[in-house]
């Protein structure tokens, strides 16, 4: 993080500095304001720096004001929202020496400095949000655009309203030429809290599914919120839409930015056509109304053939050659989504990270297209969370997917996702209903075969990653 005073801190978030020196409040100089500094945001109290800015978060179980004693006993500078007593109270001990910026939320101070210094960056920024796929969309654009310009991007999962401010401590640690920033929401008003921070000058939007539907009520009512990341761009911005979604392709020219369409429908402006899978990797040709190329990709699934047409579409709008963002493309592994071959030979599909209907189905898919010629697919599902009040029926969605799409054999765990396997009528599939994942994993250690290809798919909560674990060894 570029480094900041007290003096600039106050000015940011309005806080109440207040010094603490031999146990005492002590009165600050304009000279020390403006020496005593941070470079860095820290929410965890077991790794305060001496120049980094605690920021303590209020959580349902644990205050983090509790904390404070410890922490500047590492470093100087912390944020809070409680005045001294208050501090003492909760923390149970006396005030430490150190730097207190009092404020009514620490969020909101986190957030204010994460917009400041985004003010200073002034390359474009590209801000990518829908339902599902950003991650992927979000490194596909990144390894796409490094084919021909130095990239600052979000690393991790750190696409929230902590994430953000987090990501954006970094945005002008080293030279750019685009920023390619994950936005993610959970809730009404999340997205202009996130677009308060970010501006992004172009965006994705990548599908309106239903996940966080139990908080935003309809598929619409999240599309409006997601659609939210272009209500901070000048008129010169722009937004490209999936022309798969039903929701998001009639909006093509309706916006207050310029709309470019990505997908495999003939009113894309950045199409994929003939898409293909030959010796375990996926080939399709990009589309654009002045070039064609062939374009490969390790990763498996229509879903990744979208994504890579958004990284390529930005590609083409940035200037970057399409040849070398294609085969930068050839190289990407993926984060999510991994695809490994067992010690027995049975090939593993690991989306064990998240879940919703919509990206179930799209692995179910993968597993169907790779399945060996001579062994079983086996798909390994688990609950998917805050889906609302329909939860059961978009579980029930994905049996009734895997009737039209059928695969050998289907193994659920968890309550929700027996509503998977209650759905599923097609006599071929052969059902399994398991109430823990050490089950699940004890019978696929004792059943699998060296042609089978398995799934293992569900919402993080779940803790599929045991059975993925349990398999691996």
């Amino acid at each position: 993080m570029k480094k900041l005073s007290l003096e600039e801190l106050v000015h940011i978030t309005g806080a109440e500095c207040f010094h603490i020196l031999n146990g005492q409040e002590v009165s600050l100089g304009a000279e020390e304001m403006q020496e005593v500094y941070v470079n860095e945001f820290v929410i965890d109290s077991r790794k305060m720096t001496e120049h980094g800015l605690f920021v303590p978060f209020k959580g349902e179980k644990v205050d983090a004001h509790k904390f404070l004693p410890q922490v500047l006993g590492m470093g100087k500078v912390t944020l809070t929202e409680e005045n001294q007593q208050g501090i003492a109270d909760i923390s149970g001990q006396p005030l430490k020496d150190g730097y207190y910026l009092l404020v009514e939320s620490t969020l909101d101070a986190m957030q204010k400095i994460g917009a400041y210094l985004r003010s200073a960056y002034g390359a474009p920024v590209i801000g990518v949000t829908g339902s599902v796929g950003k991650t992927t969309t979000r490194e596909m654009i990144t390894a796409a655009l490094s084919a021909g310009k130095a990239v600052f991007h979000t690393e991790g999962n750190n696409n929230s309203q902590i994430g953000v401010p987090l990501t954006l401590a970094r945005i002008l640690d080293e030279k750019s030429d685009v920023a390619v920033l994950e936005m993610g929401i959970s809730e009404p008003g999340g997205m202009d809290k996130l677009t308060a921070m970010v501006h992004p000058t172009m965006a994705v939007v990548t599908t309106i599914g239903v996940s966080h539907i139990e908080f935003m009520k309809t598929r619409e009512g999240i599309r409006d919120e997601k659609l939210k990341i272009i209500d901070r761009m000048e008129a010169n911005g722009l937004v490209l839409l999936n022309a798969d979604d039903d929701l998001l392709k009639p909006l093509a020219g309706k916006l207050k930015v310029k709309t470019y369409l990505y997908g495999t429908d003939k009113a894309s402006d950045f199409r994929a056509e003939n898409i293909r899978i030959v010796d375990g990797k996926q080939y399709f040709s990009f589309v654009t109304a002045d070039e064609k190329l062939e374009v490969s990709l390790s990763q498996l699934g229509q879903h990744n053939v979208l994504n890579a047409c958004a990284a390529l579409g930005f590609a083409k709008l940035l200037g970057v050659d399409l040849k070398k963002a294609a085969d930068a493309l050839s190289e990407f592994c993926g984060l999510r989504q991994k695809v490994n071959t067992l010690k027995n030979g049975a090939i593993l599909i690991d989306d064990a990270y998240n879940a919703s209907p919509t990206s179930m189905k799209a692995s179910i898919e993968v597993l169907r297209s790779i399945k060996k010629e001579n062994g079983r697919s086996i798909a390994v599902l688990g609950d998917m969370f805050e889906l609302g009040d329909n939860e059961k029926a978009f579980h029930a969605e994905v049996g009734q997917f895997l009737n039209e799409h059928p695969v050998d054999e289907l193994l659920v765990v968890g309550n929700l996702s027996k509503e998977i396997a209650k759905a599923v009528t097609k006599p071929e599939i052969s059902k399994l209903e398991f109430t823990s994942t050490g089950d699940a994993a004890t019978y696929l250690k004792e059943n699998m075969k060296e042609n089978d290809t398995v799934l293992v798919k569900a919402s993080n909560g779940m803790h599929f990653a045991e059975i993925v674990k349990e398999l691996e060894n």
